[in-house]
């Protein structure tokens, strides 16, 4: 009697311990999901609120830049001027960049956030 109480004490704990590390596992793995979620959707609303905020000078861009190659984009003043405008509407935000692609999957514009800017450089 007294060896079967042991090991079915024995297999209670071993049992015990494997779902409870499964659940944590299970529960960790959802917890992360949700937070993905939430900062994806954090990110479409910013992306969408600076899009409507600029959508007709992106429109102008994006048809100015259409056959242009990577230097003649670093020098059009209109990148000057929309980097400003991007700038003005991402200031205060988290916002580490701001990326533009034209239809064919190339990069357009970027700027570089407020946040990469004032950190400080390592040497």
């Amino acid at each position: 009697m007294f060896r079967l109480l042991r090991y079915f004490s024995i297999a209670s704990l071993l049992a015990f311990l494997i779902v409870t590390v499964l659940l944590g596992f299970l529960y960790r793995r959802a917890a992360i999901q949700v937070l993905d979620t939430q900062e994806e959707g954090k990110n479409l609303a910013i992306t969408q609120a600076i899009v409507n905020a600029l959508q007709p000078q992106l429109l102008t861009y994006l048809s100015l830049t259409h056959d242009l190659n990577r230097d003649q984009l670093r020098t059009l003043p209109a990148t000057g001027v929309l980097s400003q405008m991007v700038s003005s509407q991402v200031a205060g935000l988290p916002v580490a960049k701001v990326k533009i692609y034209n239809a064919e999957g190339i990069t357009v514009f970027f700027n570089q956030g407020e946040r990469d800017r004032e950190r400080p450089t390592q040497e």
